[in-house]
């Protein structure tokens, strides 16, 4: 996949707006983003399109939510305005919440970290299967793993959208192979077919069941060609598997004539006349 980090990165913009609970023109700055997104194109790759929309649609959804649940809670029970703090009480409830908002964002941190932690395992592994289906899982913990600080989010954030590009590139490129390799392969079957069809089909073929076995082992130890590819050539096989049983049959009595036109010519030979 191709490199998606200047996308990642207007994402991360929203989830930290969420997370430092940023409400000022909070509408205004979603739409810039938006069409900042728009104006980069879209990915080339159509997953990459897909997870990259749906990432910043659920970050704004979950922005606006939070805005709507902050300012709802700033309403009493029966729905009137609470009465603005004082100065100094705000000052004091700004300071007495900053060592709470240090820790929260330190836990964030090292969240954060442990996850990079298990993407950069996941990215050195084998791709593919289960791998690829724990990255996704990742990338959701890592969305709700919280707000790491200033001084760190956006560093991890692309630390972690780099990994995660990494990967998904080791991805395509694995996968890539795997269809040369499936291509290759049912070339291969395809070849192999073409000696059975010409084993079922030759009018004087001697041994013809042996040398069909033969060639019957060669088709099948070349390997996997894909489902859709498997089941096509695999009907041709079992057409031609009947062609030869009508074949073999023709080959049998064939061999029957013969036979009895060796024993009339014998007995021919053996009643006639004489020498004196």
């Amino acid at each position: 996949m191709a490199d998606t980090s200047a996308y990642d990165a207007i994402i991360a913009r929203v989830i930290a707006m969420r997370e430092a609970a940023d409400w000022k023109d909070g509408e205004t700055r979603l739409r810039a983003w938006e069409d900042e997104l728009t104006a980069l194109g879209a990915p080339a790759d159509p997953r990459d399109r897909k997870r990259v929309w749906g990432d910043f649609a659920a970050a704004r959804a979950a922005y606006r939510d939070a805005r709507t649940e902050f300012f709802a809670s700033r309403t009493t029970g029966d729905g009137a305005a609470r009465p603005p703090h004082r100065t100094v009480g705000a000052a004091a409830s700004r300071t007495s919440s900053s060592p709470e908002r240090a820790r929260e964002q330190e836990e964030a941190r090292r969240r954060k970290q442990t996850l990079i932690g298990q993407l950069r395992t996941l990215v050195g592994g084998e791709p593919g299967g289960p791998a690829t289906g724990r990255v996704k899982e990742l990338g959701a913990a890592f969305f709700q793993a919280g707000y790491a600080g200033r001084e760190h989010n956006d560093a991890l954030g692309a630390e972690f959208s780099g990994l995660r590009s990494e990967y998904f590139r080791r991805l395509d490129t694995e996968m890539r192979r795997a269809r040369e390799r499936r291509e290759r392969i049912a070339r291969d079957m395809d070849h192999a077919l073409f000696v059975l069809e010409r084993i079922a089909h030759g009018a004087d073929v001697a041994d013809r069941w042996a040398k069909w076995t033969e060639a019957a082992e060669r088709y099948r130890s070349h390997g996997y060609p894909g489902k859709e590819k498997k089941a096509e050539l695999d009907g041709r096989f079992q057409r031609l598997r009947g062609e030869l049983s009508a074949a073999l049959e023709r080959d049998k009595q064939k061999r029957q004539r013969q036979r009895e036109a060796e024993w009339a010519a014998e007995r021919a030979r053996r009643g006639g006349p004489r020498r004196r």
